[in-house]
């Protein structure tokens, strides 16, 4: 997709909104452990383009559980999923998540944004009228309680019968009936809105809508749902705030980038994945120290959006003990801009 053309006068909102916005984890945190002593490296190879590389110090600083830990992760993507699968550790996978989890096929949502499962519904929900116009049942506008038999004697009442026991009973027959009203009226409520909201028969019966997702997967089908097999990381939930963090902010800021792109009468190369990789130091209150970029875009702006979102959404929460070593943490991630 062309995202400018130069034969315009203006720039095209549409165009720039239209961008396929993509950013992802590079698949691990590690420990800041890199001093000028050290010798030994962990070489992490990305792709062909963007090389990594780890000091380690001396093992004292370090388990060698935790040093397995971290060669394990090391080509693991950490991605956000949904949570439906068989929950069992897959035997092979390149994903890394909030816990173990295999399904028989793996997919990536088809919808591109800020990650949401798929709710129960319909996909042509908008299209239903009939169910969302219907009325949800009503009480009578009389209910008669204890109705006297027909063709029957009177009955001699005593005293006792005007008491305050029947009174109670009627009363609790309205509770009862009023209650059970109620709970039909939710059911109805439930079942129309399922019906006229967009979803997919296998969604989330707690929301509605289409599942979206905006990690950069590539080789897995697009789907309904993002399922994708995964192993448990252990720091998913911090990584998973800072995700949070920075989506209020990636997508505005790549935005006004391209508009400053187009005003100089550049363009972004079509069909290219244009990947910014940073790596950020943080302290242990999530404060962020230094940002150095690993791999340039090709585009300064790009590398300059990367950049500002993380200072933008910063500071972020603190990094758990297990992250930090001299009171700091250093974790990766990658924008992809996806033209």
């Amino acid at each position: 997709m062309k995202l400018f053309k130069k034969d315009r006068p203006r720039y095209s909102l549409a165009l720039i909104f239209s961008l396929a916005l993509h950013f992802f984890a590079f698949g691990y945190i590690y420990k800041n452990i890199q001093h000028e002593q050290s010798s030994q490296k962990l070489g992490l190879q990305k792709n062909s383009n963007i090389a990594h590389t780890v000091k380690l110090d001396s093992l004292k600083f370090i388990t060698h559980k935790q040093l397995q830990e971290i060669k394990d992760s090391r080509n693991k993507q950490i991605v956000a999923n949904e949570l439906n699968g068989k929950k069992e550790r897959p035997k092979a996978s390149r994903f890394a998540g909030e816990v173990d989890q295999s399904f028989d096929r793996q997919t990536m949502a088809t919808t591109n944004g800020n990650f949401k499962k798929a709710g129960l519904g319909n996909k042509n929900g908008s299209l239903i009228s009939s169910a969302q116009t219907k009325e949800p049942a009503t009480a009578p506008k009389k209910v008669v309680l204890n109705e006297k038999p027909k063709n029957l004697r009177p009955k001699t009442l005593n005293l006792s019968d005007l008491g305050a026991f029947h009174i109670t009973k009627v009363e609790d027959e309205e509770k009862i009936q009023a209650a059970a009203l109620e709970e039909i009226n939710r059911k109805l409520a439930s079942e129309v809105k399922h019906a006229a909201a967009v979803g997919i028969d296998q969604g989330s019966a707690d929301t509605t809508g289409l599942a979206s997702n905006n990690d950069f997967v590539e080789d897995v089908p697009l789907g309904d749902m993002t399922n994708l097999n995964t192993t448990e990381f252990k720091y998913y939930g911090f990584y998973h705030r800072i995700r949070q963090k920075l989506e209020q902010y990636w997508g505005s800021t790549i935005q006004s980038k391209a508009k400053n792109l187009y005003k100089s009468g550049r363009r972004l190369p079509s069909s290219e994945n244009l990947i910014t990789a940073i790596t950020v130091t943080l302290d242990d209150r999530g404060n962020i120290l230094d940002i150095k970029i690993d791999g340039t875009s090709g585009i300064r702006e790009l590398d300059q959006a990367a950049i500002e979102s993380f200072n933008k959404a910063g500071p972020f929460p603190n990094p758990p003990k297990g992250l930090l070593v001299g009171g700091r943490a250093v974790i990766q991630w990658g924008f992809v801009v996806k033209s």
